[in-house]
This record gives structure tokens, C-alpha cells and sequence, in this order.
């Protein structure tokens, strides 16, 4: 019986519908004197259905600059790993845009995937809180979507 339910949950899982398409786009979060530029791929809940987007050699479901569907929207930063990208997480981005997310993620600057210029040590690891915090800051005060997170 277990098994039945868990299957049953399963299926319908697959066949029901989300209430939104995950929108994409790119943001660029200036940098100054002290913090090099960020930057960042945005998913959020768009109300038109996806396409294929090709970035590179990746291809995602993802409608490219749609309107955001929503209001007071809930936001989530994803940090990648060593080495990694801000695409390297781009099917959980797409399920909680999906869900009604606001998802960023981000390239830390210089300890990605293009850059490891600065990723020896333990210096990488510090400045990870403090992309975080200004991509945070940035979505909340600066981003023209600031309006649909909520705070």
C-alpha cells in the first residue's frame, strides 16, 4: 500500500501542472574599488511558457526576459561550488522559479568557472559571504525587480 501511494504521488507529481514558467534572465552587479563586479543568472515564476535557451553549449527551458509573475515573492541566492558557475544549479533554479522562487545565482568573482585566478586557499572561501550579502543587497535596494522580492 505504501508503494501504491508512493507511485500514486509520483504520477502526480509529473502530470500536474506548475502555476508558472521559470522566466531568465542576466543581471551584472557593479563593482568598485574594493569588490569586483558580480555577476548573476536570475529564474523567476513568468506566466509565458518556456522555450530552449541556448547559452554556450547548455540548453534550458527558460523564457528570456518575461514580465515576473507575482508579488512579495520569497528570494534564495545560490552559491556554486569550487569551480563552478551560476548555471551549474540551473534545474533547481527552474523547479523553484517554478514553485514561485526568485532564485539568483551568482559567479563568484574569480573562483569560477572562467576564473580561478584568485581560488588558491582560503581567501576564496571568505569573500563568498560577502558576495552573497551584496547580491542580497543589490535584488533588495538596486535591481529594478526590487519590488516583487519581499524583504
Amino acid at each position: 500500500m505504501i508503494r501504491f501511494s508512493l507511485v500514486l504521488a509520483a504520477a502526480l507529481s509529473l502530470v500536474a501542472p506548475s502555476g508558472y514558467a521559470a522566466g531568465l534572465k542576466f543581471i551584472h552587479i557593479s563593482g568598485d574599488a574594493d569588490n569586483p563586479a558580480i555577476d548573476a543568472a536570475m529564474w523567476f515564476p513568468c506566466a509565458t511558457p518556456p522555450t530552449e535557451v541556448r547559452i554556450g553549449t547548455l540548453v534550458v527551458p527558460a523564457t528570456p526576459d518575461c514580465p515576473i509573475a507575482g508579488e512579495a515573492l520569497p528570494l534564495i541566492i545560490v552559491s556554486h561550488g569550487y569551480g563552478g558557475w551560476y548555471l551549474g544549479h540551473h534545474d533547481t533554479a527552474e523547479a523553484l522559479a517554478d514553485a514561485g522562487f526568485i532564485v539568483v545565482a551568482i559567479n563568484h568573482p574569480h573562483a569560477n568557472h572562467a576564473d580561478m585566478s584568485k581560488a588558491s586557499g582560503l581567501g576564496v572561501l571568505i569573500e563568498r559571504p560577502a558576495d552573497i550579502k551584496r547580491t542580497i543587497d543589490f535584488m533588495l535596494d538596486v535591481s529594478p525587480d526590487a519590488a516583487k522580492i519581499d524583504p
